[in-house]
C-alpha cells in the first residue's frame, strides 16, 4: 500500500473521523515514531465530487475537490499513520584493514600507515 502526503490540511470533521486531537500536524509519540494523516488510493478512477479527496501531480499529492470535477481521476481516502524509526549501526571493516592487522600480528611489530588508513583502521578497532 502507498502511502500520499496532503495537498492541504483534512477539515476537524475529517480528522475527528480518525479519532485525532487538537489540531492537524505531526505528532511526535516519543523519539521514534511519529503519528500523521495520509492518503491512499481507493483505487477507484472516476470524477471526484465536491469534498472527495482525489490523487493529483507530477509528484503525487491528494487533494480535496472544491467542487465536482469533470476529470477522472484516482479516489483517494485519509487514513492514520503511524511511523517508527530504527536505527542499525554496522562497523564495516575493509579486507586491506583485515591484511594488515594479519601482518602486523606475523611480523610482531606495528605498520606505520599513511593518516587516512591509519584513522580507518582506529575507526575499527573493537
Amino acid at each position: 500500500m502507498k502511502f500520499y502526503s496532503l495537498a492541504e490540511s483534512p477539515t476537524r470533521a475529517e480528522l475527528e473521523t480518525l479519532g485525532w486531537e487538537g489540531p492537524y500536524f505531526s505528532h511526535r509519540i516519543d523519539k521514534d515514531t511519529r503519528h500523521t494523516i495520509m492518503a491512499v488510493s481507493t483505487r477507484q478512477k472516476r470524477t471526484p465530487h465536491k469534498g472527495e479527496w482525489y490523487l493529483s501531480g507530477a509528484a503525487v499529492q491528494a487533494w480535496r475537490a472544491r467542487h465536482d470535477l469533470s476529470i477522472e481521476l484516482y479516489i483517494a481516502r485519509l487514513v492514520r499513520v503511524e511511523t517508527k524509526q530504527h536505527e542499525t549501526v554496522r562497523i564495516i571493516v575493509s579486507k586491506r584493514i583485515l591484511e594488515l592487522n594479519k601482518l602486523e600480528d606475523r611480523i610482531g611489530q606495528k605498520i606505520n600507515l599513511c593518516p587516512d588508513t591509519q584513522a580507518e583502521k582506529s575507526k575499527n578497532l573493537p
